[in-house]
């Protein structure tokens, strides 16, 4: 995130900028307490202990399952 540098006085459109970037920012992290939905085109990742990365699936019938990623 690149906000906007702060001008000596107060300039108006310089903090919108500023707000709208750290909200679209805050969009995109993970938060406590909320459900994580992956949509589809997007992984999950796991990693074995062995150091192996599985892409973890789910079918229409809620089938889980793992494919090498």
């Amino acid at each position: 995130m690149n906000l906007p540098k702060p001008k000596p006085e107060y300039d108006y459109a310089n903090e919108v900028e500023a707000r709208r970037q750290i909200e679209e920012a805050d969009r995109q992290t993970l938060k406590r307490n909320q459900d994580l939905v992956i949509p589809v085109g997007q992984r999950v990742i796991l990693i074995s202990p062995g150091g192996y990365r599985y892409a973890l699936t789910v079918s229409d019938g809620g089938a889980l399952s793992t494919t090498p990623a």
